[in-house]
């Protein structure tokens, strides 16, 4: 059964934000273990306002294995284990945290969880579970301040931080001025905030300014009227949260308007410095100006409305059956984010390298066939043709067994251009290496090769995310040689063999010779591939093609890798 943790998410950020134990050590902790897995608590909260519940999760579990089994407090390890359990049950890991609340109960039997916010029927039910049969009363959590004092819970209290601002013009930075009352030993102060365009929390820091905490919310944030919901943490040198104004359930609250009221003033900076107003970009809104794509969601991103995407951007819904903005069709003939062939052409240049694999056959006197080059010490290697009187263990003019050989490296630049959202025509220069060195079949090292390649499914400019798998066929000009080693012929002229092979019972040899098999110099292909999508405009290529060179045929297969963008 799939439930909601979003009140579960804020039960954690209230534990780790304004409900932390009063710690008193035992006699056996360890006073700096102690306070190490105190910060990391701390921290896990920072890695939760992130979303990034797999590292508060992970935080929490480096605590509680550091503190082992006596260099923390009950109290320290049942904290540590309560928190781990609310956010394994908000990874909906029911079994998880039920453990973490049960473990919580045995470390300390007092540990509470305020019940002001056990909306959640698992969490609920969990906790009731663990503390069932405890012995011990149920301790007051309690909210240790600077001063060393510690005052009751209250879900209802703002906190002894403040801020000055209540209600601010849109389009001027605005001013986060906080006050910190005396004996609060800040050493950090730190304001989340989120407009109502925003997905999550944004985290800046205040710095000191004139005896006060000082931030600014940017333009960014401040174009359209509504609300700002802030909160503000300040933490002592140990990284220890020792006071508050607000919390995630219930923030702060400052309305950006169009007007102020009549007889109040806009929030302004130590010294009343007035904030800079925001660079006039054009009229999006009647009556002030803005940036129209402020507060707007680039492309990729989760949506619900059209009215929340980037200028030229509409919410369509992708292959996860979601909602994102992606941007429009540009002839005005298709549907809102669906390219048709007129306005969806896009083009990607890119580099690529190839290896090419011959697979080649039995053959014998292959240096006396115009398909083959021998070379030996870069010159070329004059053979004698079989004969029926000729020794054939290898054969006068020399012999292979045949099988797949390596051939010619190239790379080249390419040129894609998308006819449709799958449908891509591309080009492709390049120059080859490894070729023979041959004076008499001097090698043709260019390449010019042409290609269609077809997207299964959505393509890199219809979605430009994840895998794009594609087929290809290609046709052009180059030449593939490929080389065969150590072949032994029986030269023309004795002077150009092996010393002493000429007298020997076998007559007159040459070895260490290299036969070139020279396929091409046009060629056809097919094959597929894919593109993996770094980004929208990036993508790395893999594909394989089987080789078909012609009018010389020797087939093979080429692997490629590049590049696109």
């Amino acid at each position: 059964m799939r439930r909601s943790f979003r009140n579960l998410a804020l039960v954690f950020g209230l534990l780790a934000t304004g409900t932390w134990i009063h710690f008193s050590s035992d006699a056996r902790a360890d006073a700096k273990t102690e306070a190490e897995a105190k910060k990391a608590d701390g921290e896990a909260m920072d890695l939760w306002l992130a979303a990034d519940f797999k590292g508060a999760k992970a935080k929490l579990e480096g605590a509680l294995k550091k503190c082992g089994k006596d260099k923390c407090g009950g109290e320290m390890q049942a904290a540590l284990h309560r928190d781990l359990g609310v956010i394994l049950f908000a990874m909906s890991d029911k079994k998880g945290g039920e453990k973490e609340f049960e473990a919580a109960v045995a470390a300390d039997s007092g540990i509470t969880l305020a019940k002001d916010y056990l909306d959640n029927p698992d969490v609920k039910t969990a906790w009731e579970k663990a503390k069932k049969g405890a012995a011990a009363t149920p301790t007051v959590t309690t909210t240790t301040t600077g001063t060393g004092t510690a005052t009751p819970p209250n879900p209802d209290a703002e906190g002894n931080l403040s801020i000055e601002a209540k209600t601010a013009p849109i389009g001027y930075v605005l001013p986060i001025v906080i006050d910190v009352p005396d004996g609060v030993d800040a050493e950090q102060v730190k304001v989340s905030y989120k407009t109502k365009a925003m997905d999550k929390y944004k985290v800046i820091e205040a710095k000191k300014e004139g005896g006060k905490y000082v931030t600014r919310i940017p333009c960014e944030d401040t174009q359209f009227q509504g609300e700002i919901k802030l909160y503000v943490r300040a933490y002592d040198a140990d990284k220890n949260e020792v006071e508050h104004f607000g919390t995630l359930k219930k923030p702060a609250i400052v309305t950006l308007v169009e007007k102020m009221p009549e007889g109040e003033e806009a929030p302004s900076f130590p010294g009343g410095k007035e904030p800079d107003k925001c660079t006039d970009k054009g009229d999006c809104q009647p009556g002030f100006p803005c940036d129209p794509n402020a507060n707007k969601k680039p492309q990729g991103s989760g949506c619900d409305t059209d009215d929340e995407c980037q200028a030229g951007l509409a919410c369509v819904d992708n292959d996860n059956g979601k909602k994102w903005c992606y941007e429009t069709a540009s002839s005005g003939t298709g549907e809102p984010g669906k390219k048709d062939a007129k306005g969806g052409k896009k083009l990607w240049f890119g580099a690529d390298v190839q290896a090419d694999f011959l697979f080649l056959g039995s053959a014998d006197d292959i240096c006396n066939d115009g398909a083959w080059a021998c070379v030996k010490d870069g010159k070329d290697v004059g053979v004698k043709k079989d004969q029926g009187g000729i020794p054939t263990v290898t054969g006068g003019g020399g012999k292979t067994s045949g099988g797949p050989a390596l051939g010619t490296i190239r790379a080249f630049v390419s040129v894609d251009y998308f006819i449709t959202a799958n449908i891509a025509l591309g080009a492709r220069l390049g120059f080859a290496f490894n070729g023979n060195p041959s004076a008499n079949a001097k090698f043709f090292p260019a390449h010019a090769e042409g290609r269609l390649s077809y997207f299964l499914g959505k393509g890199p400019m219809a979605e430009p995310k994840g895998i794009k798998i594609y087929l290809l066929g290609a046709g052009g000009m180059g030449e593939f040689d490929a080389a065969v080693p150590n072949i032994v012929a029986v030269p023309t002229d004795p002077a150009d063999a092996d010393a002493d092979s000429c007298v020997s019972s076998t007559g007159c040899r040459v070895s260490g010779v290299k036969a070139y098999r020279l396929a091409g110099r046009g060629f056809a292909a097919l094959g597929g591939g894919f593109w993996y999508m770094v980004s929208p405009k990036v993508a790395l290529n893999f594909a394989l093609k089987i080789l078909l060179p012609l009018p010389t045929f020797s087939p093979g297969i080429a692997p490629e890798i590049g590049f696109k963008f």
